[in-house]
């Protein structure tokens, strides 16, 4: 399964970068997430259990989190890979383009369950449309208004 999201903002990339990285941050500033707790790994990597509401359900999932700031060379890039619970094995990454409207911030989602009964098309829409990709929208979004507003 391959899904996209993305969105056009109109600020400045140290602050949209920022929003999208800054992680723990979430819950305070998108509303449907419930938590963003920090966790130790061996290998010293980031990783995250995260929570958010889909509608009224809670969704939870552990990643974790490569962040390749704007002055780098392959940045500005954040990546995940989801570790735990029903999306695990899915990738995630997060690219901004400049355009003339913005800043073009981009969500791609790609993840090939190893389910052998429920892989192919009830994968693509239970976790794709049910899931990854109304929660990536209302993240997009919520960055979007929140930097928009100058904070």
């Amino acid at each position: 399964m391959y899904s996209e999201n993305r969105i056009t903002i109109n600020a400045p990339m140290p602050l949209i970068f920022a929003a999208s990285a800054n992680i723990e941050d979430w819950p305070r500033i998108l509303p449907h997430y419930r938590y963003v707790r920090p966790r130790h790994w061996p290998d010293g990597c980031a990783v995250y259990a995260m929570s958010a509401w889909r509608n009224f359900w809670p969704v939870n999932w552990t990643s974790t989190q490569e962040v390749i700031p704007p002055d780098q060379p392959s940045g500005p890039l954040v990546r995940y890979k989801h570790v735990k619970g029903v999306t695990q094995g899915m990738d995630v990454e997060w690219s901004f383009t400049p355009t003339n409207a913005g800043i073009l911030v981009r969500i791609s989602h790609d993840f090939h369950p190893g389910w052998p009964l429920l892989g192919g098309w009830p994968a693509q829409l239970v976790v794709g449309r049910l899931f990854v990709e109304n929660i990536a929208d209302k993240t997009l979004h919520g960055i979007k208004r929140y930097v928009e507003r100058g904070n």
